[in-house]
């Protein structure tokens, strides 16, 4: 009997090494990067694994959403650990020309752009060309928020300047330059001292753009080629409204009228912007982007984790947390937000602009990490993250014996 269950024991740890064979077929476009196992490691299926289910299940409950919520598109990609579990999109570009979306049709990322350029700062600050702690007005001169000049970096991506919520937010949507707005913000009376209370800001979190570009003395969209776009495989990352324009993948933003869905154009809001809402992406990017925070890619993860740690405790934003379960405590970091309940910690972030959503969210206890994109502004993005760990909880106990090292944060 013992060894019979060493034999059981044995066949389910194979088992778990060929997870990825199942993913291969699918009725999506989907994306399975780790090897294939060899020929005598029986499939994942022939097992009848709890787990063997887990991607059936997301996909059957992302197919009833689109056909319930009738969405014109969303894309859709779950990341396990070094893994590319899968990657899927559902509808169209555009509802007009019915061209079906790719999972190489960029979105807008609207406010996940914060995280993206938290990550280009860590680079840079972990090859020594600044400090989290040195003064914005160190390398923008006469930069002030109200009376104070001394507001950091660490302030800036962890939204503790001190200044009330969305502070002239405006000025970047009807288009001003950051060099036109920023001066702006020392008129702007403020509400606490720098470095305690957390206030949302779109202007204020885009003056670290000005402040990279003169520590390397190149262009903001340069910088997030150079050291996030290409070492991170995301291939039709952009940040410009003509790569939207050019790009025949691209997705259109919709908008719900009585007649339906109807596509709007790529706007030119928040490209002005680029750190607060300007970036661009595909489903595959963003696949990537979320294996490499996990410590799955080809950069040291160790340059990422300080956006991970809790800055300031965020109690004025928990309505955006009404759908998640046994919620204690949320914080921001910098460029992310991290939600802690009674077993998890979940680095998270949503987005909007342009009429496009996006969400993303990342379980570092098990390397699990999920990301949404949608080309219409849906209310599923709201609970689509919270619906998806409840989901992937059924499966846990499934996921934990993969055999490779935990990417800790």
């Amino acid at each position: 009997m013992a060894g019979l269950k060493k034999g059981v024991k044995r066949l389910i740890f194979a088992g778990v090494l060929g997870i990825s064979v199942f993913l291969a077929s699918s009725s999506r476009t989907s994306t399975v990067d780790a090897p294939p196992p060899a020929a005598s490691v029986p499939s994942i299926e022939s097992l009848h694994l709890p787990i063997a289910d887990f991607k059936q299940e997301v996909v059957s409950w992302l197919d009833s959403v689109y056909a319930s919520e009738k969405l014109p598109g969303m894309a859709v990609a779950v990341v396990y650990r070094d893994s590319i579990l899968y990657a899927g999109t559902w509808g169209y570009t555009s509802v007009k020309t019915e061209q079906p979306l790719s999972t190489d049709s960029p979105f807008r990322l609207g406010s996940l752009s914060k995280g993206v350029t938290a990550v280009l700062t860590s680079r840079l600050v972990a090859a020594g060309l600044l400090d989290w702690d040195d003064c914005v007005s160190d390398y923008i001169p006469h930069f002030q928020i109200g009376k104070y000049g001394d507001i950091t970096i660490r302030q800036l991506l962890s939204h503790t300047t001190g200044l009330p919520y969305h502070a002239h937010t405006s000025l970047i949507e009807s288009r001003w330059s950051l060099e036109k707005s920023l001066p702006y913000l020392a008129e702007v009376k403020t509400i606490s001292k720098p470095g305690q209370l957390y206030s949302y800001q779109n202007l204020a979190y885009s003056a670290i753009q000005p402040v990279l570009e003169k520590v390397t003395g190149k262009p903001m969209p340069e910088l997030l080629k150079e050291y996030v776009f290409d070492p991170m495989g995301m291939q039709r990352a952009s940040c410009d409204q003509a790569s939207m324009l050019d790009d025949s993948l691209a997705a259109l933003p919709h908008v719900h009228t009585r007649r339906g869905w109807v596509p709007k154009k790529i706007s030119e809001k928040y490209y002005n912007a680029i750190p607060a809402g300007g970036v661009n992406a595909s489903i595959n990017d963003m696949a990537s982007y979320v294996k490499n925070l996990m410590g799955y890619g080809n950069l040291n993860m160790a340059e990422f984790k300080p956006l991970f740690k809790p800055e300031i405790i965020t109690p004025i934003e928990r309505r955006y947390f009404r759908d998640w379960d046994h919620l204690d405590e949320a914080y921001y970091g910098m460029g992310w937000r991290i939600v802690v309940n009674q077993q998890d910690t979940v680095y998270y972030h949503g987005g909007f602009v342009n009429n496009f959503r996006s969400e993303i969210a990342m379980r570092p206890c098990d390397g699990l990490g999920v990301v949404f994109l949608f080309n219409e502004f849906t209310p599923f993005a709201k609970s689509a993250v919270p619906e998806f760990w409840r989901l992937s909880n059924r499966y846990r106990f499934a996921l934990e014996p993969w055999p490779m090292p935990i990417a800790k944060s």
